[in-house]
């Protein structure tokens, strides 16, 4: 299971064990908000609208190659 950690310049500060990810036609998308295995429904349904709406930018991203 993969953990994304909040960290600053001192020290960890939280990890969590969910990411919120995208995947759209062929990018996909990861975002700074970890949330906990009990994370609350509205919660993510708030972020995950901020996201849509494209008030969350992504913090990295990648495409597939074309071979």
């Amino acid at each position: 299971m993969a953990y994304y950690i909040e960290a600053n310049a001192n020290n960890i500060l939280k990890i969590y064990p969910y990411l919120l990810d995208l995947n759209i036609r062929e990018t996909h998308a990861t975002f700074r908000y970890g949330f906990e295995e009990d994370f609350d429904y509205d919660d993510l349904k708030k972020t995950v609208i901020l996201v849509l709406k494209e008030k969350i930018k992504a913090v990295s991203s990648s495409r597939k190659t074309k071979n």
